[in-house]
């Protein structure tokens, strides 16, 4: 008698009428997914979320770490009010863990000498108080150490001449922020992330890998981990799958993985397709990879762009593409609702979480999540992830009538983040309710949606909400709110215009200021792009640059919070015999209007 054990998958994806292809996907063991879809409306629930347990001194991993990663934009901006602000936001989410990335650097990748930069390294002061701070919330902390070589080269490109300087200096620095991690009660500590030439079992250096990891079990004693690049399951590939050429796997707690896997859709790029392509990926590729070494996996970077184009490139940071928050809410929720349910599979740190409360919003094509749809997936999954199943609801009423209304607005300007007071009442005792207010614009398209699940209301009780939108142009909006049985399947109420609001332009923008590259500089190899736009701050408008009238690269914000950058290769600039070429920048608004552009002409050698 043949016995099979399945295990069930249920993804939902909503319709555009708030009703829900419900995805089931049954594997078995060493069996390909089997599935099928019934439409129907779903329970929009809300669990509260599970804190893990602090881990034992033996440093087994417990719990699913329901993440981000946050990279520090100045020395103390560990330390700042900016970066508690988004701390909580993010633990608002449902989150469990935080990574803090504490990013050192060597001069170039063949030397041995790691060090602090005054802007781009997080002071020991800071990072102590960013752990305290972020367990004060109840968030476990995970350090991760990057090193990055000044020459803005690749860190998997690292391979000093001196190996064993390396290592020392190296081993130093870890020692020292291992202790201070243990010191203010981090649970996990990351010695390293990509660093697939070094860590490179045919380099040699497994033994002075696990020595380094040693000394870092000398002074702490959480969960020891490392990162290994991961975006194609080629087993050949030492680069793209650096998981497979490791030699220490070992000697650490549990493995970590920048899962940038390429994710083929179907043509409307439906969650199902990501979770299929997902599975195919689990089959092949990690099911068999956890098999080998059986210890816990973590994706300690995984994250997408809301962009066109980001499943299948997600490790792509520099290109642009159009906005498409959607496909981006898409990629989450087929990551979260499918890994979930792993067995394996120990949790996930979403890449990136912003130290700014108003960080992300539409229009922008970065990976964070923030003020985007994506932020509404994580809550949804977080709360629901190796969680308690919540007790059944109470009895709902049959019927209900609310009121909405504007609470308070404020001066509204495009492109700035806005906080809108806003209330519901109902007129009889409700149970479960689902509280969801919408604003349109005046062409009556959608442009923000936040609802508010598990509402108990007494006869006649008002309660008051925060809505936070960036409105991305001038005009006037309408707020909209219904009122909904917990399932969507009933309406108790819906009001069409709770509100009108007027939303000014904003602030007339002043000049691009060109940081580098400087007007008639030379350059050679990899440089940083850097320029600002005059009047905005940077949530505020979006940043590309050109050569030759090419096609728009898109830029960040620096970690200076002073200017959008980009790092840009000119090896291959050799299309002009006179070495001479024209980049110029662009800065747009945050619903793609050109706001101003700017030149100079450098040479390319």
């Amino acid at each position: 008698m043949l016995i099979v054990h399945y295990s069930l998958l249920i993804n939902f994806t909503m319709t555009k009428t708030k009703k829900y292809v419900m995805n089931f996907y049954a594997r078995g063991i060493g069996h390909r997914a089997i599935s099928f879809l019934m439409l129907f409306s779903v329970v929009g629930m809300s669990f509260a979320p599970v804190i893990a347990p602090t881990p034992k001194a033996d440093a087994a991993v417990t719990g699913w770490h329901k993440g981000a990663s946050i990279v520090a934009r100045s020395s103390t901006d560990y330390a700042s009010e900016s970066f508690k602000a988004s701390l909580r936001d993010l633990k608002a989410t449902g989150a469990t863990h935080v990574g803090l990335v504490a990013t050192y650097y060597q001069t170039s990748i063949t030397s041995s000498d790691i060090y602090r930069t005054g802007t781009g390294t997080p002071t020991d002061a800071s990072l102590a108080e960013a752990i305290r701070y972020a367990r004060s919330i109840g968030l476990q902390v995970t350090v991760k150490v990057h090193a990055e070589p000044l020459t803005h080269d690749w860190r998997g490109r690292i391979n000093p001449n001196d190996k064993a300087a390396w290592f020392q200096t190296y081993g130093d620095l870890l020692v020292r922020i291992a202790t201070l991690a243990q010191t203010n009660g981090a649970e996990n500590f990351s010695i390293g992330t990509e660093m697939v030439t070094l860590a490179n079992k045919n380099n040699g250096q497994t033994d002075r890998w696990v020595a380094l990891i040693n000394r870092v079990r000398g002074v702490y004693s959480g969960n020891v981990t490392y990162e290994a690049n991961s975006s194609y399951p080629d087993p050949n590939d030492w680069i793209s799958n650096e998981k497979a050429y490791v030699g220490f796997w070992p000697s650490v707690d549990f493995i970590s993985i920048s899962a940038y896997f390429s994710l083929p859709g179907d043509s409307q790029n439906s969650v199902a397709s990501f979770v299929s392509a997902w599975d195919q990926l689990n089959d092949t590729h990690l099911q068999p990879f956890y098999n080998q070494y059986n210890k816990p996996i973590i994706f300690s970077e995984v994250g997408y762009r809301s962009v066109n184009g980001a499943n299948m490139k997600p490790y792509e940071s520099w290109t642009d593409a159009p906005y498409n928050a959607e496909l981006q809410a898409r990629l989450y929720e087929a990551l979260l609702s499918y890994w979930g349910t792993s067995s394996y599979m120990r949790g996930v740190y979403l890449w990136n979480w912003i130290s700014y409360p108003d960080a992300g919003g539409t229009g922008n094509k970065d990976y964070t999540p923030q003020n985007k749809p994506a932020e509404e997936v994580m809550r949804q999954w977080f709360g629901t992830i190796n969680g308690e199943t919540p007790p059944p609801p109470p009895p709902e009423p049959q019927t209900a009538t609310f009121s909405a209304a504007l609470v308070a607005a404020g001066t509204l300007t495009a492109g700035q983040r806005a906080t809108l007071g806003v209330s519901a009442q109902s007129d009889t005792a409700v149970s479960n309710a689902i509280i969801d207010y919408e604003i349109y614009d005046g062409q009556g398209r959608k442009v923000f949606q936040r609802y508010f699940s598990g509402q108990n209301f007494a006869a006649g009780e008002t309660k008051q909400y925060s809505l936070d939108w960036t409105p991305a142009s001038n005009g006037s909006y309408t707020l909209k709110m219904g009122a909904f049985a917990s399932n969507w399947s009933r309406l108790y109420t819906w009001r069409n215009n709770v509100a009108t609001l007027s939303v000014g332009p904003a602030a007339t923008p002043g000049t691009i200021t060109i940081v580098a590259p400087t007007n008639g500089a030379t350059l050679s190899d990899t440089q940083t792009f850097k320029a600002s736009l005059g009047g905005y701050t940077l949530p505020q408008y979006t940043m590309y640059w050109k050569v030759d009238g090419g096609t728009l690269n898109a830029m960040r914000d620096s970690a200076d919070s002073l200017n959008k950058e980009a790092l840009v290769s000119v090896r291959n600039w050799k299309w002009r015999s006179s070495g001479e070429y024209t980049v110029t920048f662009v800065a747009k608004d945050l619903s793609g209007v050109t706001l101003r552009t700017a030149s100079v002409k450098i040479r390319a050698n």
